[in-house]
């Protein structure tokens, strides 16, 4: 069985933090709380405001940071990785890390009993997955198919998840723009 939840701005929690604002796309359990470490994942976009930040510790936790508007350079584990936009880099969320560079970014946080993914989406691009969760960001208005003929349109900004039950099955997702271009067209995020 497939649920599928279609979120908008309007459903997202704002908030800030010490480098700029942040916004929970989703949390789950929804009755789960980010300040408490009481969740299984989180699922969120941040702005970095100041030209150099440290991360918030979360241990017990693994991450996946991904720009999405420019270049940040990361010190990690006595080493500096510098990200372009949209691409991504996994961490311990215990691990101290701070940035350089501004940027707006996007988060996976979630607990180690799962296994985390996140990729940019070009146009006409598929995926396919048997992963438990997959939430779908929109970056541009666009449509997504599934099944033959199972359609699904999401605006600049609004998100899709979609959560199978046991036993999981293999979906195929293909993406298309409603405009041209060659810019990626959504964050697809999954957990196994």
């Amino acid at each position: 069985m497939v649920t599928i939840l279609h979120l908008t701005p309007a459903d997202y929690q704002i908030s800030t933090w010490s480098g700029g604002q942040t916004t929970q796309l989703f949390l789950s359990p929804k009755e789960g709380s980010y300040p408490d470490r009481t969740f299984d994942f989180r699922l969120s976009t941040a702005t970095v405001e100041v030209e150099k930040s440290d991360f918030t510790d979360l241990t017990g936790y693994h991450r996946i940071l991904m720009p999405l508007t420019s270049s940040i350079t990361l010190t990690h584990q006595g080493k500096e990785v510098v990200l372009k936009p949209f691409q991504s880099y996994f961490f311990d969320g215990g691990d101290p890390v701070s940035s350089q560079g501004t940027c707006q970014d996007f988060n996976l946080i979630y607990k180690p009993s799962y296994q985390g993914h996140m990729s940019a989406i070009s146009p006409q691009e598929s995926v396919t997955s048997q992963s438990r969760y997959q939430l779908i960001y929109a970056l541009c208005p666009l449509t997504l198919e599934w099944k033959k003929g199972q359609l699904y349109s999401l605006q600049t900004h609004e998100l899709l998840l979609i959560e199978q039950a046991s036993p999981l099955q293999e979906m195929t997702i293909t993406f298309s723009p409603l405009q041209s271009g060659k810019q990626p067209i959504a964050i697809w995020t999954a957990l196994r």
